[in-house]
């Protein structure tokens, strides 16, 4: 259910301020945290002590493969651009934008290209298992390491060489760490026994989550009251309090 409200955010995120203006609050909003829930949501299921590639291929079939036979899709309007500009061009779209540069990104999941979450689930996967065997599953050092992975993305996001890695590279350690938070919540508790919680303390965890979010989202993304290290710090609860939020819900 949890991934059935991270996708809906998804395409709610993807409509896009420009075609509708009214929604930017709440697309700024929902971009806090939607991303980081697919990966979190995926490591609620992370099992290191499957062999690592056993576990690779397994992940090729069910990630890279839906990412190839879907990028077909993504990759008809470059080729038909490339091809045949004069016909993208007579359905009133722009054939300003280097076609060529978009297949490559798209083959090679550059950037935000595609599919891109599937790529980066893909590489975060082993990269989390190799952590997981370095710490030695200890769980204190897992999350410590998490957090260091964190505080080199934020480094990594203005880097334009970063964005455009082949494979999501640039992107690991965001996806790993996400992807290492969910597994530390499913290794610390029971997460079966939200389905046995009374409604009442269902909505009660929900409306927590929720006004706690709503107030760091103000402070963080929509009215910023800090820079630099104070900021990605808020940034982080905001993103951990709206996953909480969307999950409770």
């Amino acid at each position: 259910m949890a991934r059935a409200v991270a996708m809906v955010l998804v395409f709610t995120g993807h409509l896009g301020a420009s075609w509708f203006p009214q929604l930017e609050p709440l697309l700024t909003a929902i971009y806090t945290f939607h991303m980081p829930l697919f990966f979190l949501l995926s490591g609620l299921f992370f099992k290191p002590t499957v062999n690592l590639l056993n576990l690779i291929i397994k992940r090729a079939k069910t990630l890279l493969i839906p990412y190839y036979l879907f990028s077909v899709f993504a990759l008809v309007s470059p080729i038909v651009k490339l091809l045949r500009p004069s016909l993208y061009e007579s359905a009133g779209k722009s054939a300003d934008s280097n076609p060529l540069s978009a297949i490559i990104a798209i083959v090679f999941a550059q950037g935000n290209a595609g599919l891109w979450l599937l790529w980066s689930l893909f590489v975060a996967i082993p990269c989390l298992w190799l952590t997981v065997r370095v710490v030695r599953s200890n769980k204190l050092v897992l999350a410590a390491v998490l957090l260091v992975y964190l505080i080199i993305d934020f480094f990594l996001k203005g880097s334009s060489a970063a964005a455009m890695l082949p494979f999501q590279l640039g992107k690991i350690f965001e996806a790993t760490a996400y992807v290492g938070f969910g597994y530390l919540i499913a290794q610390a508790c029971d997460i079966r026994k939200w389905d046995r919680l009374d409604f009442s303390h269902k909505l009660g965890a929900f409306l927590v989550f929720t006004v706690a979010f709503l107030i760091l989202e103000h402070f963080s993304a929509a009215q910023p009251v800090a820079t630099g290290a104070m900021l990605a710090t808020l940034a982080l609860f905001t993103t951990f309090f709206g996953m909480a939020m969307a999950i409770a819900w």
